[in-house]
C-alpha cells in the first residue's frame, strides 16, 4: 500500500493563486524572495506561459536553470521566457529584484525546487559557478549568457533551436549564446552548421567531440571555415561522400583541433591529386587514431605510397578500411607488410588489386591462390583477428 503525502499549505496557496493569473501577475512585485522557485516551477508545469513571461524581469537571482525542467523543448515556452529577457533588455526590472544573468536551457543535474524549502546560499553558489566556471573566455561583456546545448541532426535543426539562434542573432550586442555541448550530424543543411558554428562564442564549447559531414555539395571549399570555427579538440572527423579540393586539405594538418584524432573516415570522398597533407595529419594524430576509413577514394598506387611513411607511424590504430582503391598486388603488399606491424589492428578491409580482375569480372579462383600468401604476409608479424579482401565487379568469374 502506497503512501502520499498531503499537499502542503504553502502548494494549495500557489495552486490558487496561480489560477488567478492577472492577479499573481500584478502580485509578483510583493512575492517574497524565497517562493520564487516553487511558484516558477508550478507555472513552468502548468504550461502558464502568460506567468512565466512575467516572472523572468522579477526573478530575484542571477541565474535561472530552467533546462531540468524541459524533459523536451516546448517552443512556446521557450518563447515565453525569452520574452521575459527582452523586457530586461529593454526595459529596467524592479530595483529591488537582482538581475538575470544567466538562461540556463541545459538539461543538469540542478534543478530550480526539488524540496519545498529553497536557501538563498543555493542560488547564489549556483550563479558563482555559471559565471566563472562556465565563461572564461567570453570577450566582450554582455548583458545576459545563454547557456544551449547545441545539436544538429541531419536536415533538421529543431524549432526551438533555430528561435532561440535568430532572437540571439537579432540581440549579439546584449546576449551571448553559449553552447558547452554540440553534436553535429549534417549534410545538406551544411551552410546553416556554419552559420550557427559563427554565431556561438565557440570558445565555452566544452564538448564538441564528433562531427559527421556527409553528402555535402557545399563542402567544397568551406572545409577550412568549418574547422576554423572550432576551437576544442575533436575526437571524430568523418566526412563522406564529398569532395575535399586541394586547398582543404593542405589546410588539414594546420588545424591543432584535430591534434587529439581518435576516428578518420574519408569513405568515398574524392580527394585531390596531392594527398600529402593527409599523410601530415596522419602523423600528427599517431598517438591517438584508432580507424582510419579510407574506402572508395580510389586512391592510386603513388597516392597511397605516399601515406604509407605516416601510416607506419599509428600504433594505436584498432580499424581500417581500404577498400575501392586501386592498389596494385606490389604495393598492397607493401601495405601488408607495413601493417603486419600494427599489433592493436582488429579488424582490416583490404581491396582486391586490379590484377585479379578480367573487365568487370572478378577472377576468383586466380585471387583464391593468392589469399594464403597475403595472409601469411600479416601472420608473420601478429596473430589475425577479422582480415577481409574485398572485390567490385558486375560478374564473378568462378
Amino acid at each position: 500500500m502506497s503512501y502520499q503525502a498531503p499537499p502542503t499549505l504553502q502548494q494549495l496557496a500557489f495552486e490558487s493563486l496561480l489560477k488567478k493569473e492577472a492577479l499573481t501577475i500584478s502580485g509578483l512585485a510583493g512575492l517574497p524572495w524565497f517562493l520564487f522557485p516553487a511558484a516558477f516551477e508550478r507555472a513552468f508545469r502548468n504550461n502558464q506561459t502568460d506567468i512565466l513571461r512575467a516572472m523572468v524581469p522579477a526573478w530575484p537571482f542571477t541565474c535561472l536553470p530552467v533546462g531540468i525542467l524541459m524533459k523536451t523543448p516546448h517552443l512556446e515556452t521557450l518563447k515565453a521566457l525569452l520574452d521575459g529577457l527582452d523586457v530586461l533588455i529593454t526595459e529596467e526590472p524592479c530595483p529591488r529584484r537582482g538581475k538575470i544573468r544567466v538562461l540556463d536551457l541545459t538539461n543538469r543535474d540542478t534543478c530550480v525546487n526539488r524540496s519545498q524549502s529553497c536557501e538563498r546560499e543555493f542560488f547564489l553558489q549556483f550563479t558563482r559557478e555559471k559565471t566563472v566556471e562556465t565563461f572564461p573566455y567570453s570577450r566582450g561583456k554582455k548583458y545576459l549568457h545563454v547557456i544551449n546545448d547545441l545539436s544538429i541532426m541531419d536536415s533538421r535543426c529543431g524549432e526551438c533551436t533555430t528561435y532561440l539562434w535568430r532572437w540571439a542573432q537579432q540581440r549579439q550586442n546584449s546576449v551571448h549564446l553559449c553552447c558547452p555541448k554540440s553534436h553535429i550530424l549534417t549534410s545538406k543543411l551544411f551552410p546553416t552548421a556554419i552559420d550557427f558554428l559563427k554565431s556561438v562564442d565557440l570558445h565555452c564549447v566544452r564538448e564538441l567531440k564528433h562531427l559527421y559531414i556527409n553528402d555535402a555539395p557545399a563542402l567544397v571549399g568551406s572545409l577550412a571555415d568549418c574547422l576554423r570555427c572550432l576551437k576544442k579538440p575533436l575526437q571524430t572527423l568523418s566526412i563522406t561522400h564529398c569532395y575535399i579540393i586541394q586547398r582543404d586539405l593542405d589546410y588539414l594538418p594546420l588545424r591543432l583541433n584535430l591534434s587529439s584524432l581518435k576516428h578518420l573516415y574519408l569513405s568515398f570522398t574524392m580527394l585531390d591529386r596531392c594527398i600529402q597533407p593527409l599523410g601530415y595529419l596522419l602523423e600528427s594524430v599517431k598517438d591517438t587514431l584508432e580507424t582510419l576509413d579510407l574506402a572508395g577514394c580510389r586512391l592510386e598506387d603513388s597516392q597511397f605510397s605516399a601515406l604509407m611513411p605516416a601510416l607506419s607511424q599509428c600504433s594505436q590504430l584498432l580499424e581500417i578500411n581500404f577498400y575501392m582503391n586501386e592498389l596494385s598486388l606490389p604495393i598492397l603488399k607493401q601495405l601488408l607488410h607495413l601493417t603486419a606491424k600494427l599489433n592493436k589492428l582488429t579488424k582490416e578491409i583490404y581491396p582486391v588489386p586490379p590484377e585479379y580482375y578480367d573487365g568487370c569480372r572478378v577472377l576468383v579462383r586466380r585471387f583464391d591462390e593468392l589469399g594464403p600468401e597475403l595472409l601469411d604476409i600479416l601472420r608473420s608479424e601478429r596473430q589475425l583477428k577479422e582480415v577481409c579482401f574485398f572485390a567490385v565487379a558486375c560478374s564473378i568469374e568462378l
